[in-house]
């Protein structure tokens, strides 16, 4: 544990804050939100009715002219409010406590219309240089210095204005090994990298790389910089919470929120109205949190509230971890694999960007520095078996785009452009192929005519289930989707065929090309038994003929 005589510069700070902040929680906390008026100045400034204002541990509203008050709290540092839609801050949203209990907070109006754009950036892991990166987590080597990295980050973000930035923890190398002035002056360049040079509001969450073992200093570093570890604020009618799941207790970090934090949450939810869509984030995903009470009852009051979303970072991959109670998507990471190179699930250093637009959020991976690249993120699996859906995204507007495996047929995707990326959509005929190592290529064409591929490698599975298989276990397949992917036309009637695999022969209805007796024809479909057709195919291309489509 470090000890107080190793406290100088930025930490001695944060002490020193700390013993201050104790000395003004005696105090009543009281102040005014005002509205600046539309001369641009302070003077003649309304007061704010309705505005929610906390100090971590208790929450009010502001009065009709715009006053609050509330009671001191031990443990309590700031005193913020949660910014509403229509408004931003004009001079910070939080203020650390101080000895007079008086504070005012100035908002202005802004236009709040059309859907939320945000990125979220997560595990940043600074360190100015390879020495001090090494001395922070052993066994890691810094290969890319992160400088440049995030100066090309700040262009992006300023050139893409979205209508806010969160910065979701770990935003150091570690604070477990550096001495607490090293983590100080990381933190605050940190500051002086990002916030400081972003032209849009910018907020942060608190990781467990960002925490000191030692309960005197904890999270007071990034505090000193960055403000609260917890709190909310509202944009375009959405309304966004900020969790802090690292609870240091005993100078062990714990994952997850305290008795304390509990109540702030309830109390924050119990404000939004009614079918206002709720943005969480948080540093850990909720399956790393620990098995606490705190935790359970944080689980089960975010499923209640009907979130929109669980965003989350610390994995250093992007992946969908959850769709129910809410969904909950973890991003990768700003640093790739600690500085070393890209990240764990194989993406280079980057940032998501996220659009929630009536009700619906949407994201894509936007790699630094990098421009228009395809990501395809389904299928999600590795291993594949009949079929799928293939959903690829592109960095700006396309017109079209086309998916095929291997050297095999184009296919048309559906595309859709929502301002800020691309999104190709269609079904994936995976029956058609035989087992083993498979690529699927994607291209789209873009507005300004250039085409962009990507691919990515999968693994094909052929079942051995014969069409007795599948009439046999209605329990297993019925309105379940099912494939024949090699039948043998026995009778043609029209545009219907009977087919078998040499155990059970069926009916097909409607196939869209021309058959003759002693063809091959594959097919996928939702199992229906109780049809005389009973394969239920709805697009044509679930039809396959010799292997073709």
């Amino acid at each position: 544990m470090w000890t107080a005589k190793r406290w100088t510069g930025p930490a001695l700070a944060a002490v020193s804050c700390l013993l201050m902040c104790w000395a003004a929680q005696a105090q009543p906390i009281e102040g005014i939100v005002r509205v600046m008026t539309s001369s641009g100045t302070q003077a003649g400034a309304t007061g704010l009715a309705g505005v929610v204002v906390s100090n971590g541990h208790t929450v009010t509203l502001t009065e009709a002219d715009g006053r609050f008050a509330l009671d001191p709290a031990e443990g309590a540092r700031f005193v913020w409010i949660s910014v509403p839609s229509g408004f931003r801050s004009k001079d910070g949203w939080y203020r650390p406590l101080a000895e007079d209990g008086a504070y005012e907070f100035t908002l202005v109006e802004v236009d709040d219309s059309g859907p939320l754009v945000f990125a979220l950036l997560a595990d940043i892991h600074y360190a100015p240089d390879p020495d001090q990166f090494k001395d922070a987590l052993i066994d890691r080597r810094m290969a890319v210095h992160p400088d440049g990295v995030l100066d090309e980050l700040v262009h992006e973000l300023n050139d893409l204005r979205p209508d806010f930035v969160l910065l979701i923890g770990d935003v150091v190398a570690d604070a477990q090994r550096p001495s607490p002035d090293r983590v100080a002056e990381w933190m605050t360049i940190v500051g002086d990298l990002l916030p400081a040079r972003l032209d849009v509001p910018f907020y942060a969450g608190v990781g467990n790389h960002d925490v000191v073992r030692d309960e005197a200093i904890g999270t007071r570093l990034f505090e000193q910089v960055f403000g609260p570890t917890y709190y909310s604020f509202d944009m375009k009618g959405v309304h966004c919470v900020v969790l802090n799941t690292n609870h240091l207790s005993g100078g062990k970090l714990v994952y997850g929120i305290d008795a304390t934090q509990l109540a702030w949450v309830r109390a924050d939810l119990a404000l939004v109205p009614e079918h206002i869509p709720i943005l969480v984030f948080a540093h850990q995903p909720s399956w790393d949190w620990a098995a606490t009470p705190e935790n359970a009852a944080l689980f089960d009051l975010l499923a209640k509230a009907e979130i929109t979303a669980l965003l989350t970072g610390h994995w250093h991959t992007n992946a969908t971890l959850r769709e129910t109670p809410f969904p909950e998507w973890t991003s990768g990471a700003v640093c790739g694999a600690w500085w070393e190179g890209p990240g764990p699930d194989g993406l280079g250093f980057g940032y998501r960007v996220h659009r929630l637009q009536r009700g619906r959020l949407d994201s894509i991976w936007r790699e630094i520095g990098v421009g228009e690249r395809v990501y395809i993120p389904s299928p999600d699996s590795s291993i594949l078996a009949w079929a799928d859906w293939t959903i690829a995204q592109v960095w700006g507007r396309a017109v079209s785009a086309v998916h095929w495996w291997d050297d095999g047929p184009e296919l048309r995707l559906d595309v859709h452009s929502n301002g800020v990326w691309s999104t190709a959509s269609g079904f994936l005929n995976v029956s058609v192929l035989e087992p083993g190592y498979r690529t699927l290529n994607v291209r789209f064409s873009l507005e300004d005519g250039t085409t962009v591929v990507g691919t990515r490698s999968f693994y094909v599975l052929s079942p051995e289930l014969t069409l007795e298989d599948i009439f046999t276990h209605p329990e297993t397949f019925q309105g379940r989707f099912v494939a024949a992917p090699n039948l043998l036309v026995r009778a043609v009637m029209g545009s219907d065929v009977s087919a078998t695999d040499g155990t059970k022969t069926m009916i097909i209805g409607k196939v869209p090309f021309p058959l003759s007796r002693g063809d091959r024809l594959g097919i996928l479909g939702f199992y229906h038994p109780t049809s005389t057709t009973p394969f239920k195919a709805f697009v044509e291309y679930f039809y396959t003929k010799e292997g073709g489509q």
